[in-house]
């Protein structure tokens, strides 16, 4: 809730080392700056922007203790913490912010749970439910707290429920539903255009919800049966013995303990179930606490133990991949001539090696034989013939390979006379 940044103005630089004790959550430092000014608790103060107290600025840099503290000295100054929250809102800002362990420290302090805001007369209930997604976790803790009560309506004339089944849109309307149906919220209370929550929905998980029961049995509307008259004598101890005796109407506070009695039996029996699934299927981890004597004497042994490993693991190395060398001054100097010539002759030697298979792999001439003239001419007459053979038999399967044979008939003496007369002719 802001302000007005004129009622109770102060100093830039008082106010800034106050704002900026709080952002470091300086407690010493808050108190001396209260203790120096103590106006300083009720003034306004520029934090982030935005104008508001110190339990505001505490809010807005999250730190807890400082809330805390600062209520506290706030409710020195009013009557109590409820007072002082009617005046500053702080649920609701903590709440706008998604501080919802603030709000939970808050309510511990005494902070109504049912505070109306001034604007729209949304609790804190309404302002949660009224949300696509609401917060399923901070809900349940929220209904958990004592005298709250869920089916307050804010100042347009909706419950939290409506909130719910106008705004919600995914499945976590349907766990809410659950919840508040566990905490006796009025299912069939009308809205302010007289429809009812399962009128307003046109979400599939809260319209199941809403037609199941707590313990998820679906409900059927009961048949319009007129009860039975009441006996005249009856009626005097019926009415003074009301919620207590069985068959008996239940007044508004004692429906009121019965949901709340229901509530925490329903929500008992979970954290039962969970604990027991855990323990059989989550064993937990065995965890040692020990002194700081003991923590640090295991600390530095472990720091030496690592010492000692990384020595001996050096060592193992450099003998392994580091070989001693030998220094020159450790050789006599008939060693050292010694060592010398035996390493040049090694070295001539093996370039003699080398040198011998180069030159025989690459440089190797062919060998030559010697012959006399006749030798020589019977050789190439030789090829020569070899030659010609080799160059018939290739036009022979060339021949045979591409030309076709001719054709032989035999001719007649007609055949005879013709090639006579043709030949004596050209004769």
């Amino acid at each position: 809730m802001e302000t007005d940044p004129d009622q109770f103005w102060k100093p830039p630089n008082e106010s800034r080392r106050l704002v900026q004790a709080i952002q470091e959550g300086d407690l010493e430092g808050v108190q001396e700056c209260l203790q120096s000014d103590p106006s300083l608790l009720t003034a306004t103060h520029d934090c982030l922007s935005f104008n508001g107290s110190v339990v505001h600025c505490a809010v807005l840099y999250n730190q807890h203790h400082l809330v805390a503290y600062f209520m506290d000295e706030w409710a020195k100054v009013h009557s109590s913490v409820r007072e002082v929250d009617h005046q500053i809102e702080a649920t609701f800002f903590a709440l706008k912010n998604l501080k919802y362990s603030l709000v939970l420290l808050l309510l511990s302090k005494s902070c109504d749970p049912n505070q109306q805001r001034k604007a729209d007369g949304c609790t804190l209930l309404h302002l949660c439910c009224h949300r696509r997604k609401p917060p399923v976790l901070f809900i349940k803790q929220l209904l958990k707290v004592s005298g709250l009560e869920v089916d307050l309506t804010n100042t347009a004339g909706y419950t939290p429920l409506h909130l719910l089944c106008l705004k919600a849109e995914g499945p976590e309307g349907k766990e809410v539903v659950r919840l508040l149906k566990l905490r006796g919220a009025a299912l069939e209370a009308p809205a302010p255009d007289g429809r009812i929550a399962r009128q307003l929905t046109q979400n599939a998980y809260i319209r199941s919800a809403l037609s199941l029961s707590a313990v998820g049995k679906r409900e059927f509307p009961a048949l319009n049966q007129k009860e039975p008259p009441t006996p005249a004598k009856e009626t005097t101890a019926i009415s003074n013995d009301a919620g207590t005796r069985r068959g008996g109407k239940l007044n508004a506070a004692a429906m009121r303990k019965l949901n709340d009695r229901l509530f925490t039996s329903a929500m008992s029996h979970q954290a039962n179930k969970t604990a027991q699934l855990q323990a059989k299927y989550l064993p937990e981890v065995k965890r040692v606490v020990m002194s700081e004597a003991e923590m640090e004497d295991f600390a530095s042994r472990h720091f030496y133990e690592m010492l000692d490993w990384q020595e001996e693991r050096q060592e193992e190395l450099e003998e392994k991949y580091i070989q001693e060398l030998v220094v020159p001054t450790q050789l006599a100097e008939e060693d050292l001539v010694c060592s010398v010539q035996r390493l040049y002759t090694e070295g001539v030697e093996h370039l003699k090696e080398v040198q011998s298979a180069l030159s025989q792999k690459y440089l190797t001439p062919p060998p030559v034989r010697k012959q006399t003239k006749a030798q020589a001419e019977q050789s190439v007459q030789n090829l020569y013939y070899k030659g010609i053979e080799h160059m018939k038999a290739k036009n022979a399967d060339l021949a045979h390979k591409y030309m076709t044979p001719p054709t032989r008939r035999k001719l007649t003496i007609h055949d005879l006379k013709g090639m006579t007369d043709r030949l004596y002719k050209h004769v």
